[in-house]
């Protein structure tokens, strides 16, 4: 497994905490569902992912499980939420405590970053880790989003998106590479035969996400080392907009209010 191979569970991981902090933003409206089950799996499945990285990193560097762990006591935690819980259920298994969502989204946060620390020389150089509160799936439960809704939506937001295809200038149709795990059922003498879709997402931060997930295909199939990376000062400028008006939900750009303090305040924001 390569290095951008690994890193799509580094960034998976990372999506269980976006997910996890979306939940600790908008959990009363989520109510009805059950969240704790919701974290619970979310905890789960980012302990097999974050495993997934060390495990391949100590196949590399040809260090023992059992050294690293005696080592590291938050590498050591990681390993006993998956083998005691999250692979199988065992009896001696103690969940730990916290006091609220927030706590387990911070303590996975500095998990991860330990992890891409830690497992360095494994990943590529240029792999960051931007944090947001998104669900893609919670986020659509919580607006409605049907599909017919979505391709609404993106008609707004993208009207030139119905032009673009997977054609080049001599007419030829290449099929699409949409998971890293399918790159051993192709030839690699036929990877040049494959493309990889950009694609932005319903709002801001799913299109980070997406973006990232995009470059980590298209870096596995053609052997690259592109990245994008959140600029946390324009993101902020961009909800700060968004709570004032200029968006709405979706990104989609809105009327200028009618309020000249509302007014007053945007021009500001966007003068600096």
């Amino acid at each position: 497994m390569d290095k951008w191979e690994l890193a799509r569970y580094l960034i998976d991981a990372k999506k269980c905490v976006d997910s996890v902090l979306f939940i600790a933003a908008y959990g009363d409206e989520l109510r009805y569902i059950d969240l704790r089950k919701k974290t619970s799996e979310l905890r789960s499945e980012f302990s097999i992912k974050c495993c997934v990285v060390l495990d391949k990193h100590l196949e590399r560097v040809k260090i023992k499980k059992r050294d690293l762990c005696n080592q590291d006591e938050l590498v050591q935690s990681l390993y006993y939420e998956r083998d005691k819980n999250s692979a199988h259920k065992d009896e001696s298994y103690l969940s730990p405590e916290f006091e609220s969502l927030n706590e387990i989204a911070e303590q996975m946060k500095e998990q991860l970053i330990h992890i891409r620390s830690v497992c360095s020389d494994s990943l590529p150089d240029v792999v960051t880790l931007d944090f947001v509160p998104h669900d893609r799936e919670l986020f659509r439960m919580l607006h409605g989003i049907t599909a017919s809704r979505e391709d609404e939506i993106n008609k707004r937001k993208y009207p030139f998106r119905d032009v673009l295809n997977a054609e080049t200038s001599n007419g030829k149709t290449y099929p699409l590479f949409q998971d890293t795990e399918d790159l051993r059922k192709i030839d690699p003498s036929k990877r040049s035969d494959y493309a990889v879709i950009l694609s932005l997402g319903i709002n801001f931060y799913e299109s980070i996400q997406t973006m990232q997930d995009g470059f980590i295909r298209m870096n596995v199939l053609h052997d690259e080392n592109a990245w994008c990376s959140m600029n946390e000062k324009e993101m902020s400028t961009l909800i700060e907009l968004t709570k004032l008006g200029c968006f709405d939900e979706f990104g989609i750009i809105q009327p200028p209010p009618n309020d000249p303090i509302l007014l007053a305040r945007i021009m500001k924001i966007l003068e600096t």
